[in-house]
């Protein structure tokens, strides 16, 4: 199996840097180029998909329709949801801090298994994710099928996680910009690291060749 993760191209939200999960914000201009940028990348690299995979957010199905797919084909699944953040939805660190100064130093004291008030903790949107992608290796591992999913920031973070073992220190060492693309294969039936790329960067080098 030959995965690609993509995260979605820029929001409004992104633009604003709230906390976000399950709000559906709109992507900017910039966005879209990304978007288009990561096509061109996944062209390029001949990467033609047997399967595609999105969230339920509307980010990540208009990223997938500007890379140039058929979002009407991509198999929705909510395991791909980026982290409900609760009574924080649409809020900056700052305002956080301001509003619920009691919530906001438990979460601080304990970042990856706090949830916020009405949402879910880091260590449960991992668990999630690391089930959508043992379901995965389980169903595809064996196959030389090319699977393309477009998600989210926090959801590429758990998945990386998950192919490092399921060490924290994996989960905070590694940046994943807006349309980050993620590449891994099955080795031995575990999900390995392949490369990492950013679309961005190929639309600096081909400028107006980007679809």
């Amino acid at each position: 199996m030959d995965l690609l993760i993509v995260r979605h191209g820029q929001t409004l939200a992104n633009t604003k840097n709230w906390y976000y999960g399950v709000t559906d914000s709109p992507l900017t201009p910039r966005g879209m180029e990304q978007a288009k940028a990561a096509g061109l990348l996944i062209n390029r690299l001949q990467f033609s998909p047997d399967l595609l995979f999105c969230s339920e957010r509307e980010r990540t199905v208009d990223t997938l329709s500007l890379m140039g797919f058929e979002a009407a084909f991509a198999k929705v699944d909510r395991r791909l949801n980026e982290q409900h953040m609760g009574d924080f939805e649409c809020m900056t660190y700052e305002e956080i801090g301001r509003r619920y100064p009691k919530v906001f130093d438990e979460w601080n004291a304990d970042y990856n298994h706090y949830a916020p008030p009405g949402g879910e903790s880091r260590e449960t949107l991992y668990h999630r994710v690391k089930s959508f992608f043992e379901e995965l290796v389980a169903q595809e591992g064996d196959s030389d099928k090319k699977i393309l999913v477009v998600s989210h920031g926090g959801v590429m973070h758990s998945a990386y996680t998950y192919f490092n073992g399921g060490s924290w220190d994996a989960y905070y060492g590694v940046y994943f910009g807006n349309c980050a693309t993620l590449r891994a294969r099955t080795i031995g039936g575990k999900l390995v690291v392949h490369a990492l790329y950013n679309p961005e960067e190929l639309q600096k080098a081909y400028g107006s060749q980007v679809r």
